[in-house]
Order: structure tokens, then C-alpha cells, then sequence
């Protein structure tokens, strides 16, 4: 017959087993996001699908103390930057015309 002395081990690895669940609920509950950073030098503003594999995509680009907005063409094979403007200003509709394609 075992003892106490015996089975502690396999008693202590089935607490732990069944703590853990609780414990990550409590965690992400909690909002800890781990080891991230708190700002991300990247960030999709919006993205706009303008055909089954194509899109417009503006994103926020952090360099330091500037932050810029780039628009991007995104199709699987190419990535083009079609403008790019400081992310303080506002940009009007239509404010800049587009260059033509080379």
C-alpha cells in the first residue's frame, strides 16, 4: 500500500494541472499582454480591397519622435508606395495628385 510519502509528488502534479487553466483565465482576463512593447513602430490604419487579390492599405510609421502615414499598393507579388505624408496633417480628399505610373 502506498503512502503518503509515495504519492505526493503525482498529488502536487495534478494540483498544478488543474490550477493552470484557471491561472491563464485570470491572466488574460487580467489584459496582461506579455513581453510586447506598449508601441508598436508599425500600425494598419485602414485597408481598402479594391479587386480579389489588391489593396490599399494606409499604415502609421514610427521613426523616432516623427510619425509618417504611407499608402500602399499591396498585390501578392508587390508592395508600392503610392504617397506618404506626416501623420499630423490632415489630408484632404484629392489634395495631391497622383503621379503617373512609369
Amino acid at each position: 500500500m502506498p503512502t503518503l510519502l509515495d504519492v505526493w509528488p503525482a498529488l502536487l502534479l495534478l494540483a498544478v494541472v488543474l490550477t493552470l487553466p484557471w491561472l491563464a483565465r485570470r491572466i488574460k482576463a487580467s489584459g496582461w499582454r506579455g513581453l510586447q512593447p506598449t508601441e508598436q513602430p508599425l500600425r494598419v490604419v485602414s485597408a481598402l480591397a479594391v479587386g480579389t487579390q489588391q489593396k490599399v492599405v494606409t499604415i502609421e510609421v514610427q521613426q523616432g519622435a516623427h510619425t509618417r502615414r504611407l499608402l500602399l499598393g499591396v498585390t501578392p507579388q508587390h508592395v508600392t508606395l503610392l504617397d506618404a505624408w506626416p501623420a499630423d496633417t490632415v489630408r484632404p480628399s484629392g489634395s495631391t495628385p497622383m503621379p503617373p505610373a512609369p
